[in-house]
């Protein structure tokens, strides 16, 4: 095994870094294959709210709301 001192560790971070900025150049957002993901993710996120909201969330609000006016108009 090789000695594990501050320069090699400076070293072999340094090294990484530059590979690491090297490989990821490219915004990934821009590269296909994330985009494809996050617009499939985002359209399967998107339905889901908007059925769970339709289904369960704004009845009930519409409900509190007939019901205040209701009241208010006695």
């Amino acid at each position: 095994m090789f000695p594990l001192n501050p320069r090699t560790l400076i070293r072999l971070s340094r090294n990484n870094n530059d590979n690491f900025i090297k490989k990821n150049k490219n915004m990934p957002q821009l590269v296909p294959f994330y985009f494809i993901n996050q617009v499939t993710f985002t359209f399967i996120v998107l339905v889901t709210l908007i059925y769970v909201f339709s289904k369960y969330v704004l009845p009930r609000f519409v409900r509190l709301f007939a019901t205040r006016v209701f009241i208010s108009k006695l």
